[in-house]
């Protein structure tokens, strides 16, 4: 298993199916206030991390064993029901907390003539989700 989003897993395995991501991008970056000073130049300060994104592309494709219509409408239901859930790479699970769908953005690159999705592309765009009890 390469890693997994909840219960959508990421594996290569050549007797079930293929589900695997693209052009992994995090992001990080950190908070500053900027102090004014009469005659001179501002000042900052360190406020705080900013909440971490992650983004990735995947491939749902149904010659290698996935339903794309099937996993896309988990990927709309974990935004939608807004699912904090373990992202983990490599069996480490990412950030400090949780994950949050922030967007998806989803390609139909082939229907049958059944109107099922065959091949479908999908950008998601995750941002790292810390609740207050954690």
């Amino acid at each position: 298993m390469i890693g997994s989003l909840d219960d959508v897993i990421f594996e290569v395995d050549s007797e079930k199916s293929i589900l695997t991501f693209d052009d992994l991008s995090e992001s990080h970056s950190a908070n500053y206030a900027e102090h004014n000073i009469l005659n001179g130049r501002g000042m900052l300060e360190f406020t705080g991390i900013k909440a971490s994104s992650i983004s990735f592309m995947m491939s749902l494709n149904m010659t290698l064993g996935i339903n794309p219509d099937e996993q896309i409408r988990r990927l709309i239901s974990m935004l939608e029901d807004h699912e904090a859930v373990n992202f983990i790479l490599a069996g480490i699970p990412k950030g400090h907390g949780r994950w949050v769908i922030e967007s998806l953005d989803v390609k139909h690159k082939l229907i049958d003539n059944r109107g099922y999705t065959r091949h479908a592309d999908v950008n998601i765009k995750l941002r790292e989700y810390i609740s207050i009890d954690e």
